[in-house]
């Protein structure tokens, strides 16, 4: 069992402990060849850097996505921690525990599954209860909802996070939604439990997340509309304007096609959904910039080149 962890690690460290490789790159310096990595466990990220003899040799053997046991020193640079590795030897499976290296929700997956039962029980609508019927009866489905995360990695990237960003989205819009009384609630609720239901297949399980081939070539959107209409199409006599609008909260749900979505919202209840949305997925990804990187005692986070912005710690 691993038992050094990434966030306890501490600068001028010797240590002995294994990572998933996230990202490798075999660069050179001064005609040294050198390998720059990305490491990760369930909680959280380092880099690393090796300049072996070897290091054409290594970087041939070692992809991304395995596991890897590794020797080295923990030092600074450029105001984080990174490990000067020393020895670094890729693992088989049967010699480590997949649980170390993939993150999960802090909140328990039976709980947040009793919570997504709950919010399905609020909804009036036969047909959209019928609906639901079939997937929270679908073993296969109800087993990808409570093991995808949220997102490869700005948001929710962790065992739990789509459920978790799913409630999360369920719970802003239904309170955003009181001071407008012509809003559907019913129609509310369903869409934001399904808006993002095409992640069950657009990501992978781990050790770390990445697209499957489905996932790259057509997308959670499209995915997503694939699996309601599916499932529409099992239930006799379901509403054709009922199952328009869902379909459209599923399609609009990114805004507008420079995120992905081939419309942008036009009912109400779309809009209200895009923007819980993007309040939840932005505010959990900063809120996990300023979680990990505050410990360190900074005023400000490195780079965020996906905001090109720098993030106010305090």
């Amino acid at each position: 069992m691993k038992k050094l962890y990434s966030n306890s690690v501490k600068d001028g460290e010797n240590i002995l402990t294994e990572f998933v490789i996230r990202q490798k790159v075999l660069k050179e310096y001064e005609g040294k060849a050198f390998i720059s990595f990305e490491l990760s466990d369930k909680y959280g990220k380092l880099d690393g850097v090796y300049w072996g003899d070897d290091a054409l040799e290594r970087s041939a053997e070692l992809e991304v996505g395995s596991v890897a046991r590794i020797w080295g020193k923990v030092q600074m640079y450029k105001g984080r921690n990174q490990i000067r590795i020393e020895k670094i030897e890729k693992l088989s499976e049967g010699e480590y525990d997949i649980a170390d290296f993939i993150p999960i929700s802090r909140v328990p997956l039976d709980e947040l599954w009793g919570s997504f039962v709950k919010a399905i029980d609020g909804i009036s609508d036969e047909n959209l209860r019928r609906l639901f019927g079939l997937i929270v009866c679908d073993e296969k489905m109800v087993r990808a909802l409570r093991n995808a995360p949220g997102g490869k990695k700005w948001h929710h990237a962790y065992v739990g996070g789509l459920l978790e960003h799913t409630l999360s989205v369920c719970r802003i819009a239904l309170t955003g939604i009181r001071p407008y009384p012509n809003v559907d609630r019913d129609i509310i609720t369903a869409g934001a439990l399904i808006h993002d239901i095409g992640k069950t297949k657009e990501f992978t399980s781990g050790p770390i997340f990445d697209y499957t081939e489905e996932g790259r070539l057509i997308g959670h959107i499209i995915l997503g509309i694939l699996i309601i209409e599916d499932y529409i199409s099992k239930i006799p006599d379901f509403p054709s304007l009922l199952r328009m609008k869902l379909v459209h909260i599923i399609a609009s749900h990114h805004g507008d096609a420079s995120m992905g979505s081939p419309v942008k919202p036009m009912t109400v209840e779309a809009e209200i959904i895009f923007h819980a949305d993007q309040l939840d997925a932005q505010a959990n990804a900063f809120s996990h910039i300023i979680e990990t990187e505050s410990p360190e005692g900074k005023v400000w986070s490195n780079y965020v080149n996906l905001k090109d912005r720098y993030l106010y710690l305090r």
